[in-house]
């Protein structure tokens, strides 16, 4: 494993950043280390957060100073774990122009119509490298190239809760209403994000995401079942 630089971000946050393009095998490192982490225990450390080729630490000072953080770092060896092992989830999508607002305006950008556009959106393996923005939105790579699309120049204050968009070369879902300047070909019906939960998230980096087009009546069902905490997240693993 090719170890990171680390670097102080405050008083209480250590930064191990890595100079590797962004690709899966840097995304196995970083998953590595930060599972190689969590097996040392290390008293003081917080939480840990990747990133496309960063692994941010937060700390308490009052139990580990940063010198002795970085030499327990520094001891770290293992090899990247494989990405073969994550899982594969299948994510529905409804592609309706009733929630694709920016369809029309995708068509014309691209010049390509909805139907192709969708296609290529649905054909792709997209891999989880991180969640951040807001809770729960996954920072996914593998958007078909045809499909890249520089984000808008005036920003909607509202992106409307479970948004699929395209913004540049990257694909994802708003799992909560917020500002955006991504351009929206679809709705998902999820809940992506429940704080209530042990683990809120039930996406994680190193996971495969499949956008899956469902009707506007599978779309209703699905959404009234997340709403009412009874949908069967597990229903969407895919056997590979």
């Amino acid at each position: 494993m090719n170890l990171p630089e680390f670097k102080m971000m405050g008083d209480a946050n250590l930064l191990l950043e890595w100079s590797q393009e962004i690709d899966e095998s840097l995304l196995n490192q970083i998953l590595s280390f930060q599972g190689a982490i969590r097996q040392l225990n290390i008293d003081g450390i917080i939480e840990t957060w990747p990133a496309y080729n960063s692994l941010a630490i937060a700390f308490d000072p009052d139990l580990i100073d940063s010198k002795s953080l970085v030499e327990e770092l520094s001891k770290i060896e293992s090899n990247p774990t494989s990405i073969n092992d994550s899982k594969i989830w299948q994510i529905p999508v409804c592609y309706e122009r009733e929630y694709g607002h920016d369809l029309e305006e995708m068509e014309k950008a691209l010049n390509l119509r909805s139907d192709e556009i969708i296609k290529f959106h649905t054909s792709a393996d997209y891999l989880v490298h991180f969640q951040g923005f807001l809770p729960g939105f996954m920072y996914l790579s593998g958007l078909n190239p045809c499909l890249h699309l520089p984000r808008k120049q005036n920003p909607p204050l509202r992106i409307p809760e479970g948004s699929v968009a395209i913004g540049g070369s990257q694909t994802g879902i708003y799992p909560t209403s917020s500002p955006g300047g991504w351009y929206i070909l679809g709705n998902c019906p999820l809940k992506l994000f429940d704080a209530k939960l042990p683990n809120p998230c039930f996406v994680q980096p190193g996971d495969i995401v499949r956008f899956m087009a469902v009707s506007k009546q599978e779309y209703k069902v699905a959404k009234l079942e997340s709403d009412l905490d009874v949908f069967d997240f597990y229903t969407l693993l895919k056997d590979e």
